[in-house]
């Protein structure tokens, strides 16, 4: 048996954005410009570019598109106050968009992190706000 519904097109959605789906991030993400590094073990070391960052995850410009499920590193370095801290954050490739033919936006997933590494994020977070 198949179903009929009729529409009017001032109801449907213009964009899939315009579609209410809920949000699933756990942590609220902050935006950013930060240049950083995503190692792929064993392949190659790509240069990205941070665009969002929480405290599980980011999402990142790249120039190649990655597997959704890819294991990497995330590499990057802030400065403040005189002091430079490095980041060396394991991550999963949760979805790889391609944005135009030479750039492709990157969602990651962070895995566990030591508590250091979790403070300067909180840190980045907070003064993000400000």
């Amino acid at each position: 048996m198949t179903e009929i519904h009729e529409f009017l097109t001032a109801e449907l959605p213009k964009s899939p954005r315009d579609l209410a789906l809920p949000e699933r991030r756990i942590a609220q993400r902050n935006s950013l410009s930060l240049r950083a590094n995503l190692t792929i073990p064993g392949r190659s070391i790509l240069p990205g570019r941070i665009l969002d960052i929480s405290r599980g995850g980011a999402s990142m410009i790249m120039p190649f598109e990655l597997s959704s499920g890819q294991q990497c590193y995330i590499d990057f370095e802030l400065e403040a106050c005189g002091d430079t801290s490095a980041f060396h954050i394991a991550a999963e490739v949760r979805y790889s968009v391609e944005l135009d033919k030479r750039r492709f936006r990157v969602g990651l997933r962070f895995g566990e992190m030591d508590e250091k590494t979790t403070e300067l994020i909180d840190a980045l977070l907070h003064s993000s706000l400000k």
